[in-house]
């Protein structure tokens, strides 16, 4: 169903963009050359479904997928596209990110802004290790966090990820009181918590299925 509306979106589009430029141009209309291209799109579409299909197969034979038991989940599906709130997978159905991928979109997929300041950075410098080195977007961030923050912060330490930030905090308690020779290795959580699903945080969490 999907693909038949897909076709005759497609067919349709071609088909009034091909008359209107030939009504302009005066030229002979090509019925041939118009059924050679729909057949073109109908095989490219087939082709799409049948890549969807591969991944799928190709993604259980490959990938274990976070958060998820493989013995019940249902085939994870293939997603193409996003664009602000929306995904599409490989039949053109559409979808509301409505977490944001996990909270990484939050102002949309695809943002013009973004691209261009993602763009223009990768071209100067894509990445450097945190270790023994330092760049000045970290330097810049690292203050303007600070300015907003509560007066007793003075230091950031950067995480790409909720899990070892919560690894990184844990850490950080224990050796804090370490350092005051002060022996304490308890962590209190709440019922039900949920702070990733790294060891570490995992540990501090309520939840028994972690």
């Amino acid at each position: 169903m999907i693909k038949g509306y897909l076709l005759m979106c497609l067919c349709c589009k071609y088909i009034l963009n091909y008359f209107s430029n030939a009504a302009r141009a005066g030229t002979k209309v090509d019925y041939q050359g118009i059924n050679s291209h729909l057949c073109k799109i109908d095989k490219t579409l087939n082709q799409l479904n049948t890549m969807g299909k591969k991944l799928s197969s190709k993604d259980q034979e490959v990938i274990w997928h976070p958060l998820t038991q493989h013995k019940t989940a249902l085939p994870a599906k293939p997603i193409v596209r996003a664009e602000g709130a929306l995904m599409w997978d490989d039949q053109g159905n559409s979808y509301i990110d409505g977490i944001a991928s996990w909270y990484t979109a939050m102002y949309g997929h695809g943002h013009p802004a973004l691209v261009e300041a993602m763009h223009r950075q990768m071209k100067q410098l894509d990445f450097v290790m945190f270790s023994g080195f330092t760049h000045a977007p970290a330097v810049t961030l690292a203050e303007r966090l600070l300015e907003i923050l509560p007066q007793n912060q003075k230091k950031v330490f950067y995480n790409d990820n909720g899990s070892t930030a919560i690894e990184a905090a844990v850490k950080m308690a224990l050796q804090y009181f370490h350092n005051k020779g002060e022996r304490r290795d308890t962590f209190i959580a709440f019922e039900d918590g949920f702070h990733g699903d790294t060891f570490g945080a995992m540990s501090v969490s309520g939840l028994a299925s972690y």
